[in-house]
């Protein structure tokens, strides 16, 4: 062996799942791709969502962050992006697709639960803690909101209903 010389590891595709939806703490249940947990990763550990996917997400991510809430009396159960302004911008689900009625895929999805279809954007976790883009409707998510939110400007300036 070369002194130095690190065996590489194969980065490997795995899925997601978010702990509250399975009676767990808030943060990220990684399961490999015949399904058995690898690892937990909790909340407070999740810097990688703001390092490798949050870049990914906008133009400019400065000041986007991501936050749990409480959804019904359920501890943690919703995890939204907010802008600088602390405002919410987006919901993002992770390991269940709200295009299908959350049926369990293993994927993060981000996008808004108002939304028809709601999903904008879908990635898939790899063992290296990134995140790659399986779907998109733009090619950032603030395009997408500019972009509905001019259609909604356009159809007012008509008279149409919003």
């Amino acid at each position: 062996m070369i002194e130095g010389w690190v065996a590489a590891q194969p980065i490997v595709p795995q899925k997601i799942r978010w702990g509250p939806s399975d009676a767990r703490p808030a943060g990220v249940r990684v399961f490999d791709e015949d399904g058995f947990e690898e690892a937990f990763l909790p909340w407070s550990d999740l810097d990688e969502l703001i390092s490798k996917l949050l870049p990914q997400l906008f133009k400019d991510s400065s000041g986007y962050t991501f936050r749990t809430e409480d959804y019904h009396g359920k501890k943690d159960w919703l995890v939204m992006i907010f802008d600088a302004a602390a405002i919410p911008y987006c919901d993002m689900w992770l390991g269940g697709s709200a295009d299908r009625g959350f049926e369990v895929d293993g994927l993060l999805h981000v996008g808004h639960r108002d939304d028809v279809p709601p999903v904008w954007h879908t990635y898939r976790r790899y063992s290296d803690g990134t995140y790659r883009q399986l779907f998109s409707r733009t090619a950032t998510i603030d395009e997408l909101k500019a972009e509905v939110l001019e259609h909604v400007s356009a159809g007012l300036n008509r008279g149409d209903s919003p």
